[in-house]
């Protein structure tokens, strides 16, 4: 049977070469379990500590879904808490960002529209000036000036009559002297406005019609760069709150993927056994145990950083192995070969199952053995393994 306490701290890996006999030297080992371990991580994604309350004792037998270790997670709580208040805030700035958006598409395309209306009106205004006032406006020059001097032929021709009347009748009268002074000045008047009227349309054609088609072309040019820079305004506004829009959203789904990390912790921090086994403290990294590192961890206050490795959960009846490094010195033994695995106290024959000649990443040479004993009775914890290699005499 598998002892209930501290299992596998015969986990030192290391180098010890003891002399058996001139022919065969020995090796240390670490005991594994062959494949079947599944290891209890602390991976959490927004926490970067935690305080462990328990944790059963190393050895101890565990059933898939048993707590190994219970965590003090009320300032963990408090953080979701404020968490979800932060949700709740960013959900609010996003929804009025949003709200804000689809309001201001609307506005913009609105002004937008009304700018290219009125610049579509004044290239109304200007074809029909081009096409029909301009025309007239000259047409109502030439007819001023065609009225004065119809207006002045006829002074002309009224007074020309009364002249000629009054000289037939060779009678001066005073009444008469009066007439025909007022008609010499009516035709002087006249004559001064046909004058004016020639002046004016003269001044109309050549200046003030020719100086309103360019104010028209001018407001024209001008209305056209306007409704670009209303419409270059207001994308630049548009874009600028479709930026606020795509923070407020990153903002809003980093606060949920916060929370839901913190929801997440707080479920791993439960440290459930994945597996029915045995418990063991730490993890197989870098050839060896954590075991012992693990220990000062593992009690009630103690702290866990991120990717410690907790525990691992070892089933009973998981066939175990041996894992030695070679010294520099010696040949690795062929796959096959005999040797002789001495754990607590005692020995038991085992064959090397695999044997590596090429060094590993860190210059190290591994062999594994498979002890011929049956896991009960090598499975001891605390207790150092050894493999002890025959050579062939010299």
């Amino acid at each position: 049977m598998i002892p209930s306490k501290s299992i596998l701290c015969s986990l030192l890996a290391g180098i010890a070469i003891l002399p058996v006999t001139a022919a065969d030297y020995t090796v240390a080992g670490v005991l594994l379990p062959k494949k079947e371990a599944q290891v209890i991580s602390f991976k959490p994604k927004a926490i970067t500590d935690i305080s462990l309350v328990s944790v059963v004792p190393q050895g101890t037998r565990v059933s898939k879904g048993q707590t190994v270790a219970v965590s003090d997670v009320k300032n963990l709580n408090r953080q979701i808490e404020a968490m979800e208040r932060v949700v709740r805030s960013k959900q609010l700035d996003f929804e009025k960002v949003k709200f804000e958006l689809e309001q201001d598409k609307i506005l913009v395309a609105m002004k937008n529209q009304e700018a290219k209306t009125a610049l579509q009106r004044m290239d109304e205004d200007l074809q029909d000036f081009k096409q029909k006032r301009q025309a007239r406006m000259l047409a109502e020059e030439d007819e001023k000036v065609n009225r004065a001097v119809r207006n002045r032929s006829y002074k002309k021709e009224e007074l020309d009559q009364l002249k000629q009347m009054y000289a037939e009748d060779q009678v001066a009268v005073e009444t008469e002297e009066v007439i025909l002074t007022r008609l010499n000045n009516e035709f002087s008047e006249a004559d001064f406005a046909v004058k004016g009227a020639e002046l004016s349309a003269s001044i109309a054609k050549t200046r003030t019609i020719k100086r309103y088609a360019e104010d028209l072309e001018n407001a024209r040019k001008q209305k056209e760069l306007e409704v670009k820079s209303i419409e270059f305004k207001n994308q630049q506004a548009l874009e600028q709150k479709q930026i606020a829009f795509e923070e407020a959203e990153t903002a809003l789904a980093q606060a949920k993927e916060q929370l839901n990390n913190m929801k997440t912790d707080v479920a791993m921090v439960q440290f459930q056994s994945p597996a029915d086994g045995v418990v063991i403290y730490g993890g197989y990294v870098g050839n060896r145990w954590t075991s012992a590192e693990m220990v000062t961890k593992l009690r009630p206050g103690g702290k866990l950083v991120p990717y410690d490795q907790v525990a691992t959960i070892v089933p009973e009846n998981s066939e175990l192995i041996v894992q030695a490094v070679l010294p520099e010195t010696v040949a690795a033994p062929q796959a096959g070969q005999p040797v002789k695995v001495k754990i607590a106290g005692k020995e038991f024959p085992g064959t090397v199952i695999e044997s590596h000649s090429v060094p590993d990443a860190a210059g190290k040479r591994h062999i594994i053995v498979k002890p011929h004993a049956a896991t009960q009775e090598i499975f001891v914890p605390c207790l150092p393994v050894q493999v002890v290699i025959s050579t062939p005499q010299a």
